[in-house]
């Protein structure tokens, strides 16, 4: 999926991502790396709903805050960026500081 993305192929990496889902319900992680494709690529509402998705706690925060960031709804990324420091800060630290 990253070299797909890496080289512009995000239609690819989607489609990896939905497959991965398809044959992985409970899998973590595919939901958010997906929901940033889509994200990249415009798609904000589809991906919003596959972030919501996203069984990882700090996955599914860190999509919210970024796609709600992307469509310039400050208030609503700043809350959910608040959200994940105050209940992910010690599994995302690394999402944070980017």
């Amino acid at each position: 999926m990253s070299a797909l993305c890496a080289t512009g192929r995000l239609e690819e990496g989607g489609a990896v991502c939905q497959r991965l889902v398809e044959l992985h319900r409970g899998a973590s992680g595919i939901r958010g790396f997906w929901a940033e494709i889509l994200m990249q690529e415009g798609r904000f509402d589809e991906a919003a709903a596959i972030a919501a998705q996203e069984p990882e706690n700090y996955v599914r925060r860190t999509g919210i805050a970024l796609i709600a960031w992307a469509r310039k709804k400050r208030p609503q990324a700043d809350a959910a960026l608040q959200e994940l420091v105050a209940q992910d800060a010690g599994n995302a630290a690394f999402k944070l500081r980017r």
